[in-house]
């Protein structure tokens, strides 16, 4: 999926794959709850950086019942970018902001809250805790990140998706078990955390093997 020139439409039945995982594995309800936690009163800015189609965000907006203000959605890869654009152009407050997560283009606490799902994997092994230091930076209230665990079910899980869900469309197949290899134990996102100076940082996991990490900006 990080490839340039990807089909389009592969592209988007990927996205739509992954936005049904988040939605069925219980991921995305427990970062709707953490932002709801994590927030303060009053009108919010969000970040997601690596927002994919922007399904998280779009979850997020109507989770909060109109108190967000701003959705700033972080993608680098321009057709993904388009494909998030495109689906949440009836939402109003979101925005598509093409960038890396190393060098993200907002000022010192322009948010309340910034996040990253299932994106730190795509990120090169020196440059993520880069990344987590971007996501702090940002922030005025905390930040929030979710990824998958390396472990021996997710590696079934992945190839038995992809042998059968998936098998249709090559961009998902050949991703997941590649994601799940580039994936976390919760010791290594918590030494992420601390290398990024990260504070109060709390990692637990969520079913579907995944981790959930949340930090004070």
């Amino acid at each position: 999926m990080d490839e340039p020139g990807v089909d389009p439409d592969l592209l988007a039945d990927s996205l739509d794959h992954l936005a049904a995982l988040s939605a069925l594995s219980g991921a995305r309800r427990a970062i709707g709850a953490a932002v709801e936690r994590m927030a303060p009163a009053g009108p919010l800015r969000v970040v997601d950086v690596g927002a994919g189609g922007g399904d998280v965000m779009r979850y997020v907006r109507r989770r909060l019942r109109g108190r967000l203000e701003l959705g700033l959605c972080v993608e680098p890869h321009a057709a993904t970018a388009a494909c998030g654009r495109a689906r949440s152009a009836g939402a109003s407050g979101l925005r598509y902001v093409r960038a890396d997560a190393r060098a993200l283009p907002f000022a010192d606490r322009a948010c309340d809250i910034a996040m990253m799902h299932m994106a730190l994997h795509h990120i090169p092994p020196g440059a993520r805790a880069a990344a987590l230091a971007e996501l702090a930076r940002v922030a005025r209230a905390g930040v929030l990140l979710t990824d998958l665990t390396r472990s021996a079910l997710n590696r079934v899980g992945a190839r038995l998706l992809s042998a059968t869900v998936w098998r249709g469309n090559p961009v998902i197949r050949e991703d997941a078990p590649l994601s799940v290899e580039r994936g976390f134990a919760r010791g290594e996102l918590e030494a992420l955390a601390a290398d990024a100076g990260l504070r109060d940082v709390r990692v637990r996991g969520l079913l579907n093997h995944r981790l959930l990490l949340t930090a004070a900006a």
